[in-house]
């Protein structure tokens, strides 16, 4: 069974493969643990647990964020300061204020800063529970929230009884378990001639230039902010779609490749272990390249 929605953002979809009797008990339950997921990190909610960080003094919060802004900062130093969760007022300043689904063009937005603070001052206390954060600085999850949120929702179904689930947030598929029919999930890749990616476990997902586009004061912008200037990325392919064994992991690495330079992008999805496929725009001519193992994963 499957039901569909919006949450963070975006659109839902989630499958559970599950008796007949248990399906919908476990599709409520996942769309329970979603708006709870994004009332505890969206920074466009004044109340959320990551709205109230910043203050400079520990802030009590649950696992769900001990965890995610954890990972944020593995993820930063993974990437060697690629992905980087403190992009927050780079994001507000770059026009990207409120929710994707209210944001209005153009907008009229202070300058960009310069530069990004980096979280290597956030302190997570797993003892406590409290993070806190240097005063003036804010996170923003949007490059591993919603892989992370579907990798947290498909473990919760398997564990609450379903042979198999698939977590679509917005484009980034976590599938773990028994597939509905075939061997292997299909996950739709629209902008690759809606060619389909077999996968038995792991997840995939997409970022890029045309994913979340505006207009601000200054002309376009997008919301992959380069950390070194502050500013959207310049050179950022128009697509980049990754296959990982983790929905955290793909979207991590799809942020990284988006603001690597063109020519150590595949080098980079190799020493990260994952397979990429990049689309650019090469004066007017769509350019498709892709990992070794990724034509592999397409049926």
């Amino acid at each position: 069974d499957q039901r569909w929605g919006r949450a963070m953002g975006t659109d839902v979809h989630v499958i559970v493969v599950a008796p007949s009797d248990q399906s919908k008990v476990l599709l409520d339950l996942a769309e329970r643990r979603i708006a709870e997921l994004e009332s505890r990190w969206s920074r466009f909610i004044a109340t959320s647990e990551i709205s109230r960080l910043g203050s400079g003094r520990p802030v009590l919060v649950s696992s769900d964020t001990l965890d995610a802004v954890e990972r944020a900062i593995a993820a930063w130093r993974w990437t060697d300061g690629h992905y980087d969760p403190t992009v927050a007022d780079a994001l507000v300043a770059a026009g990207y204020d409120k929710s994707f689904d209210q944001l209005e063009s153009p907008t009229n937005s202070p300058a960009p800063p310069t530069t990004v603070p980096t979280p290597a001052g956030v302190v997570v206390d797993r003892v406590v529970g409290a993070i806190t954060l240097p005063a003036g600085v804010r996170i923003d999850l949007g490059g591993i929230g919603k892989g992370l949120a579907a990798d947290m929702v498909s473990e919760m179904l398997l564990d609450q009884g379903a042979c198999g689930a698939s977590v679509n947030l917005g484009g980034d598929v976590r599938v773990r378990g028994q597939a509905p029919a075939e061997s292997s999930w299909l996950i739709e890749v629209p902008h690759l001639n809606n060619a389909l990616i077999a996968l038995s476990a792991g997840a995939v997902a997409t970022s890029g230039t045309t994913r979340r586009l505006w207009d601000n004061a200054r002309g376009p912008a997008h919301h992959l902010i380069d950390p070194a200037t502050g500013k959207p990325a310049l050179l950022a392919p128009e697509i980049v779609t990754v296959i990982a064994g983790s929905g955290s992991d793909a979207e991590v690495v799809a942020t990284e490749l988006c603001l690597v330079v063109r020519h150590q992008r595949m080098a980079t999805a190799q020493a990260r272990g994952v397979e990429a496929m990049f689309i650019d725009d090469d004066a007017g001519e769509k350019v498709v390249e892709m990992s070794p193992g990724f034509s592999e994963f397409l049926v």
